[in-house]
């Protein structure tokens, strides 16, 4: 089997409808509008990881406060072989971010998020109730330099 090349770009708001969500993500696809889409590019901070098959995944961070930034992800479900790959960029982009502080969330009933949260270095700080788009609670993670 010949290994697929994986490439960083920034994010065109084109790149968030391409994405094949994973399953845990497909609950949020009718917010994710073309309006929103542009205004996590206009971050400057929002970026897309594709293969030779497509978009793979769109991340970024999205500041709030002078020292503060939200970091989001959407994945397709095939990105998963990648993810050794994926975490140790995200690592690295979130080591070169200028804010002190970097939060995640992640549903409470999705536990292997939290994992992955964990991996790309976010410590566990409280539970939101009743917090996501379908009102699902979720865990607050952050991630202090």
């Amino acid at each position: 089997m010949a290994s697929t090349a994986i490439n960083i770009r920034n994010m065109e708001a084109a790149d968030l409808d391409a994405i094949d969500l994973q399953p845990r993500q497909q609950h949020e696809r009718p917010y994710l509008t073309l309006a929103h889409a542009e205004r996590l590019v206009a971050s400057d901070w929002a970026w897309t990881i594709e293969d030779d098959a497509g978009v793979l995944g769109v991340l970024g961070l999205l500041p709030y406060m002078p020292q503060s930034a939200l970091a989001w992800t959407f994945w397709a479900d095939r990105s998963k072989p990648h993810f050794l790959w994926i975490t140790r960029e995200i690592r690295r982009v979130l080591d070169d971010a200028p804010w002190r502080r970097i939060e995640a969330t992640t549903r409470a009933d999705w536990p292997e998020a939290g994992r992955w949260a964990r991996l790309c270095g976010f410590t566990h700080v409280h539970t939101l109730r009743h917090w996501g788009m379908d009102a699902t609670d979720h865990h607050l993670w952050e991630r202090i330099k």
